[in-house]
């Protein structure tokens, strides 16, 4: 069957249905529905949803969502979100989060934070701190300190505070402390341990633990902890973990990621995945592709696409 109109066409034989009308054209088969019109493809097929538009890509199948624009990749699954861009990656699913990017690495578990970064390790723990650089170590527990750097000890537990070095040994107790020898100097009273050297700062008291460093500052406290490099600020603690650089922040909590930047917003709990920004808002979960710009909606569940611009109305299903 043939059916021809001004500026329409239908085409209809064996169970294909074709119409063409000027820069809309729809193909739909058993299962298979295709829909293009003035540099926008939208293709359904057996609960497969691509739609492809100004260099964006979206592809939502039951259960995973992929969204792809201009070098940045989402990746949407149940408790698992990927969204790899250049020069950065970030991975998050069932309450850890991984963020790699120009050598620095971070890892966030439920009461674990891992940082390490151009020769530089940071560990936390409740009550634990771990911190590692080249020829130095410093690691924090409850009334506990131990610092070792370039052959020198410092050890200081309840009062007692012990400082040992080729030559040199000192331990003072109940009273306070100050040793000064080769640019270094150690000030120790019940509770307090500040030492002090040609770059790095280490203060502890009563459970907190500070570590300043040239453009870098560690802060650690009771499950926890606050690193902030230049242009990097990163908060851990109770199962909560939350990065802040240059216009972009990522929050991950609990099975949930929130990533925000530069009028981007991306949600992806377990089995949701929502897009916002500039004007267009994409949500894809389970079986359901739904995107919104200004002028046209798409709604992509399995087998049905509804698609609706001003006065335009498109409905496609087996």
């Amino acid at each position: 069957t043939v059916l021809a109109a001004p500026g329409l066409t239908a085409l209809a034989a064996l169970e294909l249905t074709v119409r063409t009308a000027p820069g809309l054209t729809v193909l739909a088969a058993p299962e298979l529905t295709l829909l293009t019109s003035l540099e926008l493809t939208v293709l359904a097929a057996l609960g497969l949803t691509v739609l492809a538009a100004l260099g964006l890509t979206v592809l939502a199948a039951p259960g995973l969502a992929v969204l792809a624009a201009l070098g940045l990749t989402v990746l949407a699954a149940p408790v698992l979100s990927v969204l790899p861009a250049p020069e950065c990656t970030i991975v998050a699913a069932l309450g850890l989060t991984v963020l790699a990017a120009l050598g620095l690495t971070f890892l966030a578990a439920p009461g674990l934070t891992v940082l390490a970064a151009l020769g530089l390790s940071v560990i936390t723990a409740p009550g634990l701190t771990a911190l590692a650089a080249q020829g130095l170590t410093v690691l924090v527990a409850p009334g506990l300190t131990v610092f070792a750097a370039l052959g020198l000890t410092v050890l200081s537990a309840l009062g007692l505070t012990v400082l040992a070095a080729p030559g040199l040994s000192s331990r003072v107790a109940l009273g306070l402390t100050v040793l000064t020898a080769l640019g270094l100097t150690v000030l120790a009273a019940p509770g307090l341990v500040v030492l002090a050297a040609p770059g790095p700062t280490v203060l502890t008291v009563l459970g907190l633990v500070v570590l300043a460093a040239p453009g870098v500052t560690v802060l650690a406290a009771l499950g926890l902890s606050v690193l902030a490099p230049p242009v990097l600020t990163v908060l851990a603690g109770l199962g909560l973990t939350l990065l802040s650089a240059l216009g972009l922040s990522v929050l991950a909590a609990l099975e949930r990621t929130v990533l925000a930047a530069l009028g981007l917003t991306v949600l992806a709990p377990p089995g949701l995945t929502v897009l916002a920004g500039l004007g267009l808002t994409l949500l894809t979960a389970p079986g359901l592709t739904a995107l919104a710009a200004p002028g046209l909606t798409v709604l992509a569940p399995p087998g049905l696409t509804v698609l609706a611009a001003p006065g335009l109305t498109a409905l496609a299903a087996p």
